[in-house]
């Protein structure tokens, strides 16, 4: 094997080496490219469906202060105002 063959052996086995590598590179941005513009759509419509959810509720007047009992008025969480009595309470059905 002389000096040439080696050395033309070498840069065509580097040069298809090249090859493969910008391949790859390329099969891969395209890959990653493709996959961000699902995550893209997926965020989107989740951000349309949680808006649609939230118009819902401001719609229906969830969390104003018109509809919003306080704890002080029914005496949970160690609030200062009278507790109702259980409405269901097994223990007063005995008999």
């Amino acid at each position: 094997m002389s000096v040439t063959s080696a050395t033309s052996g070498a840069i065509i086995f580097s040069g298809a080496t090249l090859l493969v590598a910008l391949f790859a590179t390329a099969s891969i941005y395209s890959q990653l490219t493709s996959m961000w513009r699902e995550l893209d759509a997926e965020i989107h419509n989740f951000k349309s469906l949680t808006n649609d959810i939230w118009a819902d509720m401001v719609r229906l007047g969830a969390g104003t202060p018109a509809n919003r009992q306080r704890r002080q008025s029914y005496g949970g969480y160690g609030a200062t105002g009278v507790q109702e009595p259980p409405k269901d309470n097994y223990l007063n059905n005995e008999k």
